[in-house]
């Protein structure tokens, strides 16, 4: 061999080993330690979301799970970078997006289970992407960039490897060996867990869970196994007055966002001390002792309570873009001759807001934008202190001159609960734990706005309206703090997330009484209507707590994100119906109010027919919607960016970290 040819050889050899190298270190030094770290944080984050109360099974099952998944894509980075003197870099840049893209959506999901305690689905990374920013691609494409956009690369990048070098994996003992041991860690990360009691969003890893659901779907029974009945066009719903001569009531609801039951003092003892003016208004009001929101979700459940009608049973807020299939409370007393308007703290731009309450049928809407915020704090990323609203109530109070209609929704209690200083900051909790300086931050965002409807009943009584007005006060919905491993609100229907406030104060037409069986947001608009002096000319969904009888009915819920949970509350039982997040749950609230002992296994018959009243009423209001949206858009799903108004821009604190 030529002395030249001999150098040329040498110095390709000496650069492969250069190479190989490099592709050990990249491997060794960073891929390995990396997949550890992020390993590490997840596994963390599900023991202290659970309080570290996993039982055996659950523990191997997350173990088992995650250890298979993250050596798997050692492996198949290994695969990439070894055994092949062809396209290196090439396989090197790919390997390395593959493996950030796939970080990334573990780091992103394991900061949602922090955060909430489960996975948010694709549809909602979908919308909340839409929400910060401009976004044209359709949902479709989204979900397969973001979910099966891995799967396809993850096949097909060794594929095209071993073709462009012409390198059969299976004459190549390590690739061999490589392929033979991802086949098994896929198995153990994709089996089911083997305990059925945890939560499969906690311990799946999340793009297994994702591509899972997205190819599987739930386990959910057709509709065409379930009888639905013919529902009413509520579209024709009318007012009537009972009596011609009736002096007209002017009405006022308040909305606590993010206000559970448990936090206020008159439904609460461990309680007291929080809400000590609502507490003092309750001896005075009907009480409702266990009022439910019909979804743990903001514009969800003004849906239900301006319209007296449950909100789409789907993700996300469509009741903004297109309506719902019923007049609503703030359009029925227009129609009557009342003025109206929509008070809220928050921006309007946050789920499109406004484009919701033109639906209702409000005359007005006045929002964060609307206000003067100097001398105000900001309270959470989307709103300032409740008191902003003060001043333009006033105004507008002083320039209505017959009944009217005034709506009111809080804010200072939504996550992450920064608290103003302008009430002071309270010890409600003992304890040093990150739990526990947030639940204490939450409680005095209660107390705050415990405030604030002091301050506007006492606007009402100075302004010398407070005689002839009528006020409702209730919460969304409440709001998890480390109960059921869980966070927030959106995702579950146990008791802190549904069971919420709510009285109907009235001196001079509402007498004070206490009604112990289960009611929801549903009751809300009938009992109003009643109390104002109306009939309606169609049966509403709901029914009047203001009779002396009250029919006792369950009450139904459903989780915000699609195909999550269902559930079904009497005087008695709860039950919840897990689509494919775990097992049927049914407990005894007489017993075990805060639902620690599922009696689902013990109790089939109740369970099978309580399973089948909440997915009749399930596929009764997507039925429902279905119709309704498609006589108004063919294709109404492909209008889901609509249903967000433009860029939010999120609000800071300067102390925010500090908290």
């Amino acid at each position: 061999m030529p002395e030249r040819h001999k150098t040329i050889k040498k110095h390709a050899l000496n650069a492969t080993q250069k190479y190989l190298k490099l592709d050990k270190v990249l491997l060794y030094a960073f891929i390995v330690p990396v997949v550890l770290l992020v390993l590490g944080f997840r596994l963390n984050v599900v023991f202290v979301a659970n309080e570290w109360q996993l039982d055996a099974l659950s523990i191997i099952d997350l173990v088992r799970t995650q250890v298979a998944y993250y050596l798997c894509l050692i492996f198949w980075v290994a695969i990439m970078l070894l055994n092949s003197a062809k396209f290196r870099r090439t396989c090197r840049v790919l390997s390395f997006l593959v493996f950030a893209y796939w970080v990334f959506v573990d780091v992103n999901s394991t900061v949602t289970i922090a955060l909430t305690g489960a996975y948010a689905p694709v549809n909602v990374w979908y919308y909340m992407i839409l929400g910060a920013g401009n976004m044209t691609i359709s949902m479709a494409a989204f979900k397969f960039l973001t979910v099966f956009m891995f799967p396809v690369l993850f096949v097909s990048l060794p594929m095209l490897k071993w073709s462009f070098s012409g390198i059969s994996p299976v004459s190549c003992k390590s690739t061999g060996n490589y392929l033979k041991l991802i086949g098994i860690l896929i198995l153990l990360a994709t089996l089911p867990p083997l305990n059925d009691k945890i939560q499969r969003t906690q311990i799946t890893p999340a793009l297994v869970y994702q591509i899972g659901y997205e190819l599987f779907g739930s386990d959910i029974p057709s509709k065409d196994e379930f009888e639905l009945s013919q529902q009413a066009d509520l579209k024709k719903l009318s007012l009537e007055q009972k009596d011609q001569h009736h002096m007209p009531i002017n009405l006022v609801v308040i909305v606590l966002e993010t206000t559970r039951a448990m936090s206020v003092g008159h439904l609460n003892p461990e309680a007291n001390g929080i809400t000590p003016f609502i507490d003092s208004l309750a001896k005075q009001s009907l009480v409702a002792e266990r009022a439910y929101a019909v979804v743990p979700h903001t514009s969800k459940a003004l849906t239900a309570i301006n319209c007296g009608i449950e909100p789409f049973f789907k993700h996300p807020i469509f009741e903004s873009h297109f309506g719902v299939p019923i007049n609503c409370l703030p359009k029925l007393l227009t129609e009557q001759g009342y003025k109206t308007a929509f008070f809220q703290s928050p921006t309007e731009h946050f789920e499109n807001r406004r484009g919701l309450v033109d639906h209702f049928g409000y005359e007005e809407f006045y929002s964060m934008e609307n206000f003067s915020i100097e001398g105000y704090e900001v309270v959470n990323y989307f709103g300032y202190e409740d008191d902003v609203m003060l001043e333009p109530s006033k105004k507008w109070l002083l320039q209505q001159t017959g009944p009217f209609f005034a709506f009111y929704l809080t804010g200072a209690t939504h996550h992450p609960y920064w608290n103003a200083s302008r009430y002071g900051i309270n010890n409600y909790v003992d304890g040093d734990s990150a739990w526990d300086k947030e639940l204490n931050q939450y409680l005095n965002a209660v107390n705050h706005t415990d405030h604030f409807v002091e301050n506007i009943i006492n606007q009402y009584k100075e302004l010398g309206l407070y005689e002839n007005t009528v006020f409702l006060i209730t919460g969304d919905h409440g709001e998890s703090i480390y109960q059921h491993a869980r966070y927030q609100h959106n995702f579950n229907v146990y008791q802190e997330s549904l069971w919420v406030p709510l009285i109907v104060h009235g001196p001079k037409f509402v007498p004070h009484r206490k009604i112990s069986a289960p009611v929801s947001h549903l009751d809300i608009v009938p009992t109003l209507v009643d109390i104002l002096g109306f009939t309606a000319n169609k049966t509403m969904p709901g029914k009047s707590l203001h009779k002396k009888v009250i029919a006792e009915h369950p009450a139904f819920a459903s989780c915000w994100y699609d195909e999550w949970c269902l559930s079904r509350v009497d005087t008695r039982y709860k039950y919840i119906y897990n689509f494919d997040e775990g097992a049927e749950e049914l407990y005894d609230l007489e017993v075990d109010f805060a639902e620690k002992n599922n009696l689902a296994k013990q109790f089939p018959d109740i369970v099978k027919k309580y399973r089948r009243q909440v997915l009749t009423r399930y596929w009764q209001n997507i039925t429902l919607y279905d119709q309704y949206y498609t006589s108004l858009s063919e294709d109404y799903y492909a209008e889901l960016p609509k249903t967000v108004s433009t860029k939010m821009k999120l609000l800071t604190r300067e102390d925010f970290f500090e908290l």
